[in-house]
């Protein structure tokens, strides 16, 4: 993708402090997903930073100082070791040390209440991929939810 057309994706507001939101598509994650060559993608604030500060020193991450996902302002974007980040997800209450099912998983996109309705569309025969679409996930996580690989603690209709 062309720095042009990338910035163009991205709502940049007069204000340095603020969020710059990706405007296009999303992982399941819920970070922003931008193409790259050759067919494949890659995450929209990673892409920000190497545009502005050069390739990822080796064995960090991009992080969100903001901690908004979706966000590409280059102020809010640094590198730093998975550990560290952790630590910094601890420290910010976005990561709860001990019950990681459900809704209190850092990771979960989709809440109990979507979980049941996901459950009562199967039971209806609807496709995969047309719920996935409903609740804005990749088909795959609905087939793990049908498969009873994720979301097991959930109650079976």
């Amino acid at each position: 993708m062309d720095d042009k057309k990338f910035w163009q994706n991205v709502k940049v507001t007069d204000d340095e402090n603020d969020c710059w939101e990706w405007q296009k598509g999303r992982f399941s994650n819920g970070y922003g997903m931008v193409g790259l060559d050759y067919g494949k993608t890659g995450s929209a604030h990673k892409y920000t930073y190497e545009l502005c500060y050069g390739e990822v020193p080796l064995g960090k991450v991009i992080t969100h100082s903001c901690d908004n996902r979706l966000c590409c302002n280059p102020l809010h974007l640094k590198a730093m070791t998975s550990r560290e980040n952790t630590q910094d997800m601890i420290l910010k209450g976005r990561m709860k040390i001990g019950n990681h099912i459900g809704e209190c998983n850092g990771n979960a996109t989709l809440t109990e209440n979507d979980i049941i309705s996901i459950l009562h569309s199967i039971k209806k025969g609807i496709n995969n991929s047309v719920i996935a679409t409903m609740f804005n996930v990749n088909p795959s996580a609905i087939s793990k939810i049908k498969r009873n690989i994720t979301w097991r603690h959930i109650k079976r209709v």
